[in-house]
């Protein structure tokens, strides 16, 4: 009786666990679990760059790397289909050397549009799609990273910076 109850209890809290929702974050999984959720319909992957600069008195310098990683953990779960890469945390936020833009600011970390450009470009060749996000700045790098690259392997999300 103790054997079948201790199986029971095997098999109950085995259920549980198989029935669980994997996180789409892949940072947070093994390659096995990656290979097994490309497998079972994950084909897409979503790159959002956030960024370290000043946001006012009130809040962290970490604010942008925060809001991308929630809205690409959100948009991953209503596709369905997608996994999240970790958030680009730097972006283009001026010039360091004629302090413009937010690196006027204590704390601010600035790519090159170059640079901004080559990891985001890197990072979208290890899978099919990518989607750069919550930076809304200086959306030139961005825009035109997603002319430059084809297939669609890095599209961009403007649409944020022309409604503003």
């Amino acid at each position: 009786m103790h054997r079948l109850l201790t199986a029971i209890v095997f098999i109950f809290i085995a259920s549980i666990a198989s029935g669980q929702t994997r996180s789409v974050f892949i940072e947070e999984l093994t390659s096995y679990e990656i290979r097994d959720a490309m497998a079972a319909g994950k084909t897409s992957a979503i790159i959002f760059a956030g960024g370290l600069e000043q946001n006012g008195p009130h809040m962290a310098l970490a604010k942008h790397n925060v809001i991308a990683r929630y809205a690409a953990g959100q948009i991953a779960e209503r596709l369905g289909n997608a996994l999240v890469y970790p958030i680009v945390p730097f972006s283009p936020a001026g010039d360091p050397i004629a302090k413009t833009g937010h690196m006027r600011f204590p704390g601010t970390v600035s790519l090159s549009s170059e640079v901004f450009l080559g990891v985001m470009r890197q990072a979208a060749q290890s899978e099919d799609e990518a989607n750069p996000g919550d930076q809304i700045g200086d959306q030139h790098p961005v825009r035109d990273g997603g002319r430059l690259m084809h297939r669609g392997a890095l599209s961009s999300c403007t649409s944020q910076a022309s409604a503003r």
